[in-house]
């Protein structure tokens, strides 16, 4: 079985170890597809479900703003209400956010990505780039409000961060899991590694 580029990019990360090997995404429906069909099931699953998680964290970070720059406005009773009612509204979107990227990164780290093509490890690649650049400018939106306000979110905040990174790694193992050189040069350098500890036990 191919290795999964986004695993390794996870290292031996608590979130990696934790995970139930598995062929590819087809098993969590508790079924292979045919092998014409293994690219598309392994893919398509992943893509759509970071789509969903972009699109949550847009309406997070418009939620953010407004509530960034209500509390720069002048302070009056009408806008201290409001601010208190966005801000136990968005401390609800922020859970489901950090609950939902979980699922994502759980199926990220579970999929066989070895039979997938380049072009769909890249689009996926950018994708959750795009997440990656997206929520750290959602995160540091957040982080301008005082303590009152921001200690609502701090405990989903403090886990963004760390699925941010968790993101951003495995964005880069795609890339290079779809670069042709990429790949070549580390199945050389494993050859090469291989060879080595044969001939040190002979």
């Amino acid at each position: 079985m191919g290795q999964n580029p986004v695993r390794e990019g996870l290292g031996g990360s608590s979130l990696a170890n934790g995970l139930t090997e598995m062929d590819d995404c087809a098993e969590i429906q508790g079924m292979k597809p045919p092998e014409a069909e293994v690219t598309m099931a392994t893919m398509a699953l992943p893509i759509n479900l970071v789509g969903t998680v972009i699109d949550e964290t847009e309406k997070a970070q418009t939620a953010t703003r407004i509530i960034v720059s209500v509390a720069r406005s002048t302070a009056t009773v009408r806008a201290t209400v409001s601010i208190v009612h966005k801000t136990f509204v968005l401390r609800g979107r922020y859970a489901q956010l950090v609950k939902d990227q979980a699922e994502v990164l759980e199926r990220l780290t579970s999929c066989d990505f070895s039979r997938s093509a380049p072009a769909q490890m890249l689009e996926l690649a950018e994708m959750i780039g795009s997440l990656v650049e997206q929520e750290r400018e959602l995160i540091s939106d957040a982080q301008t409000l005082e303590v009152p306000i921001r200690v609502w979110w701090e405990s989903s905040l403090e886990k963004m961060v760390d699925q941010v990174e968790h993101f951003d790694s495995i964005a880069e193992s795609l890339h290079a899991a779809a670069d042709p050189a990429v790949t070549a040069m580390m199945a050389m350098t494993a050859e090469h590694v291989s060879a080595s500890c044969e001939a040190l036990t002979h």
